[in-house]
């Protein structure tokens, strides 16, 4: 086959398709060329998922009226003038490829016109060819339309997805850019319909409330921190708001909103063992940083950015996450557990920035080493006095603020599992109950092949292991905090863990660990309708208050609900 230079149309083409995935790709293009015009409203409108229509107009400084056609054409921009300019990005958009790439597919009209200049210019391209230029009166700022996106690629068209999914991307899309922009008032219609509106007043709690409800907002807590250049800002839910997937994680950095998984792993390793299985962290996190820190030009279509030092942004980010979280209330408030931000507008709409990835990032939610705070330690707990017991599962406390239920089940589990934990990653042997007659156990099959990969790690659990012959061993002591419990239990769970854990768990001993500690902890603590004395009630509860994370059991169910002296005075109609 010989070699030929590709046509210019082919080549405008295959541009857009490195840019323009979907409709949300325009969406977003458009709305980061209005932040980077100094646009203080910016109003978009989609028809048909954006696949008829998308318009976006804004307030911004416009374009002048010699450089309108150079707006289209490849590689033209305002934003860049040498190579070393591309390691001090402060824009947004700045490849030049934006318009001239939807034009490329579709029917654009461009208005504009700058603050001072009598008359704006109107522009129209369809398909990457220049229609019609011409003067035209208009508001200041800037209007493009975007119809019959892919009309001249059918197969990429058909590779959309439906209307309202599409629809939903650019919600969520313009959902992250609010965030991120608290100062700009941003609006969405959807066919005709209302999606979402901010006011653009620069608080971005206010912002978060209007997008997630003043319910959700409540349980935000304020993240502040900085190190090695990078200054982290914003707000990480409390271990009672989460989601079922990612799509409240949300990342700026240097105030483009961008996706890293390495951002996202730092986070949801602050919520190491507070969350259940499954669930996702409400997290908006703000990382300012020199951009000779931040690659941004990794991707065509600017969604990723590398960093530099990257350990150390890790830690960053994770301890100032973990300190916000060591602040939040002891106790849960009672009454409907949040189990998501209650926008249904917006809510319904979503889908994360990314993909839900089923793999662990490089330190997921498996993993352990949270770090101590380095901000202020977590407030002061007030005693808890012990009333009684509810329904042989519940311990009914008093505070000086008002009345406090215990899970017993959840706050022993608590108990333990910090004990083994900490005790496994200090390395400091446990207090061990030696069997007066060691026990003998046949292992099956799958047990004993994995049973002498993980010797050590029983060894270091405090269960003094040794094989007895073919697949026979015998247990000669087991943990003081375990004792009771079945070893060939204690093998079958550490046999599904090693099964269900991702290779990277595997690979490493302490997450594998830390998952089989919960598994332990759950089955050594007390249950529910089992009763306990005053003496051991009141026990449990002060050693569940000393836990460094008491608010959850290692499955991320809450442990405690509180009811103020107010709140129980308002329901008996006292002022």
């Amino acid at each position: 086959m010989s070699i030929a230079v590709l046509s210019e149309s082919v080549i405008n083409q295959i541009a857009a398709g490195e840019v323009i995935e979907r409709p949300a790709s325009v969406v977003k293009e458009l709305v980061e060329n209005a932040l980077d015009a100094g646009a203080h409203r910016i109003q978009v409108a989609v028809e048909r998922g954006g696949i008829g229509l998308v318009r976006v107009t804004d307030d911004g400084e416009g374009i002048a009226p010699g450089e309108v056609e150079l707006a289209f054409a490849r590689h033209a921009t305002s934003k860049l003038r040498r190579v070393e300019d591309l390691w001090a990005i402060r824009t947004l958009g700045f490849r030049g490829e934006a318009l001239p790439s939807i034009a490329a597919v579709a029917r654009v009209t461009l208005t504009t016109r700058q603050p001072g200049e009598p008359l704006g210019r109107r522009v129209e391209v369809t398909g990457g060819t220049l229609e019609r230029v011409q003067d035209w009166g208009a508001p200041a700022g800037t209007t493009v339309e975007v119809r019959d996106l892919f009309f001249n690629t059918p197969a990429r068209r058909k590779f959309l997805k439906s209307e309202s999914a599409e629809a939903a991307r650019i919600a969520a899309l313009l959902t992250g850019l609010a965030v991120v922009h608290p100062g700009v008032a941003f609006s969405l219609v959807s066919d005709g319909r209302t999606v979402l509106t901010t006011t653009g007043a620069g608080d971005l709690r206010e912002t978060l409330a209007a997008l997630l409800g003043p319910g959700a907002v409540e349980n935000l807590l304020p993240i502040a921190g900085e190190g090695a250049g990078i200054t982290v800002s914003g707000y990480a839910g409390s271990a009672g708001l989460t989601w079922a997937n990612r799509s409240w994680e949300l990342f700026s950095v240097n105030g483009r909103l961008v996706e890293a998984r390495l951002l996202q792993a730092a986070t949801e390793k602050a919520y190491a063992g507070l969350l259940p299985l499954r669930r996702f962290p409400v997290a908006f996190l703000q990382l300012t940083a020199d951009p000779g820190l931040v690659d941004v030009n990794v991707h065509p279509a600017k969604r990723e950015v590398r960093f530099r030092r990257e350990g150390e942004l890790f830690q960053v980010v994770q301890r100032a996450v973990a300190a916000a979280l060591e602040r939040q209330p002891l106790y849960r408030p009672a009454g409907p557990a949040v189990s998501g931000p209650p926008a249904p507008r917006v809510a319904e709409a979503l889908l994360p920035l990314a993909e839900a990835r089923d793999g662990e990032g490089p330190a997921g939610p498996g993993t352990t080493d949270r770090p101590a705070p380095e901000s202020p330690a977590a407030p002061s707990r007030q005693p808890l006095r012990f009333l009684g017991q509810l329904a042989a599962s519940y311990l009914v406390g008093e505070t000086a603020e008002g009345l406090v239920l215990v899970d017993q089940h959840a706050a022993h589990e608590r108990v333990i599992f910090d004990t083994l934990r900490a005790g496994l990653l200090a390395g400091t042997p446990l207090p061990v109950q030696t069997l007066l007659w060691p026990t003998q156990v046949e292992l099956s099959p799958a047990e004993a092949e994995l049973l002498t990969d993980f010797l050590p790690l029983l060894a270091s659990l405090g269960f003094a292991v040794e094989p007895f012959g073919g697949r026979s061993i015998l247990l000669r002591a087991v943990p003081v905090l375990l004792t009771g419990i079945d070893l060939r239990q204690v093998l079958a769970d550490l046999v599904e863990e090693a099964e269900t854990s991702p290779s990277s768990a595997r690979r490493a001993p302490t997450a594998l660990a830390e998952r089989l500690l919960q598994r332990l902890a759950c089955r050594a603590a007390v249950k529910a309708n089992q009763s306990l004395s005053p003496e051991e009630a009141g026990a449990l509860l002060e050693q569940w208050q000393t836990s460094a994370q008491p608010w959850t059991c290692p499955h991320g169910r809450p442990v405690a609900l509180r009811w103020t002296l107010a709140e129980i005075a308002a329901s008996f109609l006292r002022r």
